[in-house]
């Protein structure tokens, strides 16, 4: 095996990424919309206005959210580096929860 086998989901994104773009539209869109609550893959942002307006919604949702950990007294949150318990042992990757938000930076 040339990959680690915790890389197939990303490997398996990419494959759908490399789909024709008509048929993401009318058949991976739906199926994924179906199973998940994952928008479709070029649904994002359409525009560098839109990224900015989002930009500011994330940077206002975190400001609230440490005003409200400053008002409570909360100093640290320990939790796990992911959104769901760890997973067995070389299959991280093929869980689209645990690998979409990695996606953009690697």
């Amino acid at each position: 095996d040339v990959h680690a086998t915790s890389l197939r989901g990303i490997l398996l994104t990419i494959q759908l990424l490399q789909l024709p773009r008509f048929f993401r539209r009318l058949v991976v869109d739906p199926l994924l919309a179906l199973v998940t609550k994952i928008p479709p893959l070029e649904k994002i942002y359409t525009s560098t206005r839109e990224v900015f307006e989002g930009l500011m919604r994330k940077e206002a949702m975190c400001r609230r959210y440490f005003e409200l950990m400053d008002k409570e007294g909360v100093e640290v949150i320990l939790c796990p580096g992911q959104y769901l318990p760890a997973p067995p042992l070389a299959t991280a990757g093929t869980y689209m929860a645990i690998v979409l938000p990695y996606i953009p930076w690697n």
